[in-house]
């Protein structure tokens, strides 16, 4: 890596941005526990796209840094981030299209609103770019030697985890009984992940 600027300046930075959207989507997700009333839910749910929009973007960018490939420019970084954007932009303006969920007020009884087919769209368009972004790690791992191929593996098998657990439960989630195992997988990614670096 290039010294203190560059690659690991990019690296840092969108780590950073990967982890504020992880804090901000568990903020809302606990927030959506304490609120009284389905519209105050409804609303929390919203918001927790706040923190999901920064990380499709923010995963990609990371695994173009650690392959050395940062992505430079405001309109490559846009476009990057293009999946996210969507997302919210379709979360907040739900009550118009009903495309993203079926009804305005979901959360009387099931703890997710029924999904429209926007919202699988949307959804698998974030999949691809995650899931690209761990291709990209996985290459950048069997192209490089020692210890350092070795360190790659690991990462790549801790950006699977939290990947493969939310994809379980969007895809599958009366299996999981509708538990959503995506926040602990990303707190066992963020413990290992710091074990890694140490």
């Amino acid at each position: 890596m290039r010294g203190g600027t560059g690659t690991r300046r990019e690296l840092s930075w969108n780590l950073a941005i990967f982890e504020f959207g992880i804090f901000i989507w568990c903020f809302f997700r606990i927030v959506l526990a304490y609120m009284p009333t389905p519209e105050e839910r409804f609303l929390a749910y919203k918001l927790q796209y706040l923190g999901i929009a920064l990380l499709p973007g923010s995963a990609f960018a990371f695994a173009r840094a650690v392959a050395r490939k940062p992505i430079n420019g405001l309109p490559r970084f846009l476009v990057h981030y293009s999946a996210g954007i969507n997302i919210l932009i379709a979360s907040f303006t739900n009550e118009y299209h009903h495309l993203m969920w079926l009804d305005q007020w979901p959360l009387y009884q099931s703890p997710s609103p029924k999904p429209g087919i926007l919202f699988w769209i949307l959804t698998l368009g974030i999949y691809l770019e995650i899931g690209t972004g761990i291709a990209i790690i996985i290459r950048q791992a069997a192209r490089s030697p020692g210890s350092y191929a070795l360190w790659m593996r690991r990462l790549a098998t801790l950006c699977s985890l939290p990947f493969l657990a939310n994809m379980a439960f969007t895809f599958f989630p009366t299996a999981l009984g509708n538990y959503d195992p995506t926040p602990i997988a990303l707190a066992i990614f963020g413990v290992f992940f710091s074990m890694t670096l140490s």
